[in-house]
């Protein structure tokens, strides 16, 4: 690893610049965020064509092969065109680490593609295919976990399945949401105001303009109390407290606008 002059877009903590098997990653030590250049990935799309298409269509062999990836929720398999190769893909199960793919299994996914495009045996060569077998987080349910971790600044979004890609973009901005919502709560009405009228919000101190007594008060012996007592007989147990109980008596006090507008 090596430190990158790059900030993070999220935190603005140095990048770390580390490379795994060829490929270079920026990725942050505080937020654990993970960034790649488009260079690099167009690397692991490359080699995703070179390295996992099972089917290889001479010219000829399927001149109306699909154009675009196709995906079959009855037979479950996935048709996808990667340069001048097919990838196929299929079937799932429970097998904790064991990466070793099963032929049967690939057979089955291969028959279930030519019951549906029979032009596909035409280029499928048993000698030249593939056959890849990988590991994904997955939850029993197919619901993925969007949660906080027990790791300052880490949150998780995984266990989509086979489904990673397409619902990444909505966990995402789901995770995004549970980080900001708390930042939004704490702003209180401002962000409101500022979407509404365009007004931005001045600092104020600790004291409200809609309710008093509610501030950071300064005592005779020179130290503070901050006080929140927005609830008017709350307040009134404060006046009395503090010795003016003719405060809590007056006709403007049962208002916590005017508590806020009387000197």
């Amino acid at each position: 690893m090596a430190a990158n002059s790059m900030a993070c877009p999220v935190c603005r903590t140095g990048l770390v610049l580390s490379e795994r098997q060829g490929i270079e990653i920026d990725s942050c030590p505080n937020c654990r965020g993970v960034w790649l250049d488009r260079g690099e990935l167009d690397k692991i799309v490359e080699r995703s064509a070179q390295a996992f298409g099972p089917a290889r269509p001479p010219g000829d062999a399927w001149p109306g092969r699909p154009q675009l990836p196709i995906a079959d929720d009855a037979r479950i398999f996935g048709l996808v065109p990667l340069g001048d190769r097919l990838r196929v893909s299929g079937s799932a199960e429970v097998a904790r680490y064991d990466t070793t793919p099963s032929p049967a299994r690939c057979q089955a996914i291969c028959n279930n593609v030519i019951s549906v495009f029979p032009d596909f045996a035409k280029c499928l060569d048993p000698a030249s295919a593939k056959y890849w077998a990988g590991v994904r987080p997955v939850t029993p349910t197919g619901t993925p976990i969007l949660d906080r971790s027990p790791i300052p600044n880490l949150f998780i979004a995984a266990g989509h399945g086979h489904l990673g890609w397409t619902m990444g973009c909505g966990s995402g901005q789901v995770v995004d949401l549970a980080i900001l919502e708390p930042l939004i709560t704490v702003l209180g009405h401002q962000a409101t105001a500022y979407q509404q009228t365009g007004h931005v919000q001045e600092r104020e101190g600790n004291r409200s303009r809609n309710n008093a007594p509610r501030n950071a008060y300064r005592t005779k012996d020179g130290e503070w109390v901050a006080v929140s007592a927005s609830a008017s007989t709350v307040a009134a147990r404060v006046m009395r407290l503090v010795g003016r109980p003719d405060l809590a008596d007056a006709a403007w006090f049962g208002s916590g606008r005017a508590r806020a507008e009387h000197p």
